[in-house]
C-alpha cells in the first residue's frame, strides 16, 4: 500500500501563491434577533460555564448562516425560549 503525501516545499513550486482576504458583513436582522435572544436567555450563563466552547460554536454558526443552528434550535425550544 503506497500512500502519496507531497510536503509544503514540493506545493510551493506547483502553486500559485496562497491569498487570503477577510471580508466583514453585517448581520441580519434575523441573525442579531437570534444571537440578542440566545444571549438573553436565562440560562445562558449557567450554560457558559459548563459548555463554553459549545455556545460559542453555536454563535459563530449563527453569524454564518441561521440555517445552521435553526434545526438545532428548532429541536430544544425549551433550550431557546423566545427565539
Amino acid at each position: 500500500q503506497f500512500i502519496l503525501r507531497r510536503t509544503a516545499v514540493i506545493n510551493e513550486k506547483y502553486l500559485p501563491a496562497k491569498v487570503e482576504q477577510t471580508v466583514f458583513c453585517r448581520m441580519t436582522p434575523l441573525q442579531m434577533d437570534v444571537y440578542r435572544q440566545i444571549l438573553s436567555n436565562s440560562g445562558f450563563a449557567d450554560a457558559c460555564k459548563a459548555q463554553a466552547l459549545a455556545i460559542i460554536t453555536t454563535l459563530k454558526k449563527l453569524t454564518n448562516h441561521p440555517d445552521l443552528v435553526y434545526n438545532y434550535i428548532r429541536e430544544r425550544p425549551q433550550d431557546y425560549p423566545g427565539v
